[in-house]
């Protein structure tokens, strides 16, 4: 799949083509918050903008630690170039009550990160004498196409982005301009959950997506009768 590089104005001309060049009722300035809201979404859809970042070394008994600036979320976390396993605040509590009050022993390290929020993530068990290095991989604010930086997209990536733009584009329409535009935001989510393959197990997506995975029930045809029932 080949990359590009585009620029604002190259964006913004893409976008344009797809509603008819009409720069009249969609105006520049506000082409460009249309494309900054479908960059996010997407980013935090797929998490295709992503970055490493070393956070130093870990601490003598340490539990939680706040997750490093510039980063969305975390996805992957290394202590001494080893990758933790990841679990969740859910699971500690109910499968490791004390999990909180638990430190390693003198030759053992860190077994899973926890993320809570998008700010802080625990370590379980924590440090024993802390100094081992800790890594940190997540994904970053996507660019914004209003400031004149120039993005690096493949095909698929940028038609799918402005797919969304399209469909964010026509709610100022509204009408059926904007109903039909929902064929554009349900080939943006499939294309999205196409590159993460989590957004499947989540409810809230398969939902947006009228999947469901409960049985159809079968139509039944009851004859009517006369007095209460």
């Amino acid at each position: 799949m080949a990359f590009q590089e585009y620029s604002p104005a190259q964006l913004q001309t893409l976008f344009y083509e797809r509603v008819g060049q009409n720069t009249a009722f969609w105006r520049s300035n506000e082409v460009g918050l249309i494309l900054k809201e479908a960059f996010r979404i997407f980013n935090c859809l797929t998490g295709y903008w992503r970055g490493r970042i070393s956070m130093g070394l870990t601490v003598a008994n340490q539990t939680w630690y706040s997750s490093p600036p510039g980063l969305t979320y975390i996805y992957r976390m290394e202590i001494n170039n080893i990758p933790l396993g990841s679990s969740s605040l859910w699971d500690l509590d109910y499968g490791q009550p004390n999990w909180e009050t638990e430190t390693c022993t003198a030759t053992t390290l860190p077994q899973v990160f926890a993320p809570m929020g998008t700010n802080l993530f625990a370590l379980w068990p924590s440090s024993f004498s802390g100094g081992e290095s800790l890594v940190v991989d997540g994904v970053i604010p996507a660019p914004d196409p209003t400031t004149g930086t120039f993005v690096n997209l493949g095909q698929e990536e940028l038609t799918a982005i402005l797919d969304y733009s399209e469909h964010i584009a026509q709610f100022k329409e509204g009408g059926q301009e904007f109903e039909a535009s929902q064929l554009l935001l349900q080939k943006f989510l499939k294309y999205c959950a196409y590159r993460n393959a989590m957004l499947m197990q989540s409810a809230r997506f398969r939902s947006w997506m009228g999947l469901t995975d409960e049985a159809k029930r079968p139509i039944r045809s009851v004859t009517e009768r006369v007095g209460a029932r």
